[in-house]
């Protein structure tokens, strides 16, 4: 269902090496993306994913503890801190956004488009990914006309990274994409499609990640065969976003188009969490705050759509960070 999944990590690792950014612009409808960001749109995306890496550092729970938590991580973390030192990059200033749009169900048929912004020492970068290349065989300088193409294995594909100016990298999955990304890309809003534009309707732009999937055939015949979840083969457009603050705020929907199967498919979830709960309670091998976490689930409906809704408080990420008990 998910062939891409290995491209989308691959994705996210090489966002953390190779930075680019550009101005944030007033947010257009939809909302889930700002106007720069609707130029980098693939016209027939099916998937769309933002992280907005500005957001996260500026919460609370990023500036209270986050943050140094991060760069710990980065200081034991050595082949990291070795391209973050080459590059002059600071993960927790110099990242802004992240977004991947894609398509196609196989690993042959699959499109992305992914840009990355930020504030970095070009050059500096350069010079590492250059210096890289000559260590290990897998990463890849070519040229294509003018244009140099940094390429990252994913999978058993690759991927083709580029620089379309001093602040904006892009990825895809071929030459030919990737260059014609550098030479048209953002120049004009894509023409998405209505399912897309519904999806991301439903975000503020002022998330932390957000997260939107139309459901294409292949992926409904899946739902279907889910057991006393029937109404979710109705559902057309899934979207997922996380918001940090003083606590993680997490947003699901799930769109049927119509209220009836919306409603029917929040009482068939409602079931699971139910039997969940019973099956956590006094069960002394899972920490008592996974229930908590369990009972904090929100599951309604709308005209449309399934919504489920999570806060995650300081104290229940407290907990589970001293392994769910109270100390």
């Amino acid at each position: 269902m998910f062939s891409q999944r290995k491209i989308w990590a691959t994705l996210a690792l090489v966002g953390f090496i190779a930075l680019s950014t550009a101005k944030a612009d007033p947010a257009p409808e939809p909302k889930g993306v700002t106007v720069d960001d609707s130029k980098w749109l693939l016209s027939d995306a099916e998937f769309f994913v933002k992280l907005n890496v500005k957001q996260m550092m500026a919460s609370d729970l990023m500036t209270k503890g986050g943050i140094v938590a991060l760069k710990d991580a980065i200081k034991n973390n050595e082949q990291l801190k070795g391209v973050l030192d080459a590059t002059e990059l600071d993960l927790t200033k110099d990242i802004d956004s992240i977004m991947a749009t894609g398509s196609g169900n196989s690993s042959d048929s699959a499109k992305a488009l992914v840009v990355i912004r930020g504030k970095f020492n070009q050059v500096k970068v350069q010079d590492a990914l250059e210096k890289a290349a000559k260590k290990d065989d897998k990463l890849k300088i070519v040229k294509e006309g003018t244009t140099t193409l940094y390429e990252f294995p994913a999978g058993d594909k690759s991927m083709y990274a580029a620089f379309v100016d001093k602040n904006t990298m892009v990825l895809t999955q071929s030459k030919e994409a990737t260059v014609d990304a550098v030479k048209n890309g953002g120049k004009k809003t894509a023409g998405i499609s209505k399912g897309m534009k519904t999806a991301l309707g439903k975000f503020n732009g002022k998330e932390s990640m957000t997260m939107a999937l139309l459901i294409n055939d292949d992926i409904q015949k899946l739902l279907t065969k889910i057991p006393n979840l029937g109404e979710a083969s109705k559902v057309s457009i899934l979207t997922t976003s996380v918001t940090l603050s003083d606590a993680v705020s997490l947003e699901m929907s799930g769109v049927t188009g119509e209220a009836e199967s919306a409603k029917k498919l929040s009482k068939e979830i409602a079931k699971f969490k139910a039997l969940g709960a019973v099956l956590l309670e006094g069960n002394e091998e899972i920490p008592p705050v996974a229930l908590e976490v369990l009972n904090a689930i929100k599951i309604s409906s709308s005209k449309e759509a399934v919504l489920i809704d999570l806060k995650l408080t300081k104290e229940m990420l407290d907990k589970a960070a001293k392994g769910g008990k109270d100390k």
